[in-house]
């Protein structure tokens, strides 16, 4: 009985290390699964890309020439105005003009817009001439937005800020 027990054992094993032996061996890739993945990835990016529009001309005006065949260029200087915030509103100095307006009443928003828009024309500027706005330290940001809009509804886009 155990020589028995002992054979079957062997024999056992003997089919365990085929079996190792042989799949081992016969290592196949299913190439068929990897090509289905492959397709269906690459459909699902052709489907979901957003392709870029083609890109339009830039209108461009080049400068004209003088006689002497020199680029005729005048440089405007930029306005200046310094805002200011008190308890009552905001300060507005620009040129000789200073402007102490309530920031809280429409009516007074108006009022500062018609009046620059007044000193822009005397000072034979147009919309398209530099703005510079130099900020006190105290200056709210509120009154420095609502002044910012208020040049920007004039169409006055060319702002910066004067740095120190």
């Amino acid at each position: 009985m155990a020589f028995q027990q002992k054979r079957k054992y062997f024999s056992i094993r003997a089919n365990i290390v085929k079996r190792i032996k042989s799949s081992s061996s016969g290592l196949k890739f299913q190439i068929t699964a990897l090509t289905d993945i492959v397709f269906l990835l690459l459909v699902f990016f052709v489907a979901t890309t957003r392709f870029r529009p083609t890109e339009g001309e830039l209108p461009m005006g080049l400068p004209t020439t003088n006689l002497a065949g020199a680029a005729s260029t005048v440089l405007i200087d930029p306005l200046i105005v310094e805002l200011d915030s008190e308890q009552e509103g905001m300060i507005i100095r620009y040129g000789e003009n200073e402007v102490m307006a309530e920031t809280t009443s429409p009516e007074a928003m108006d009022q500062i817009a018609a009046n620059f828009f007044d000193f822009y024309t005397t000072q034979n500027r147009s919309v398209e001439d530099p703005l510079e706005l130099a900020c006190s330290e105290d200056l709210k940001w509120d009154h420095l937005a609502k002044f910012y809009n208020i040049m920007y509804g004039l169409g006055i886009e060319n702002i910066t800020f004067l740095m120190d």
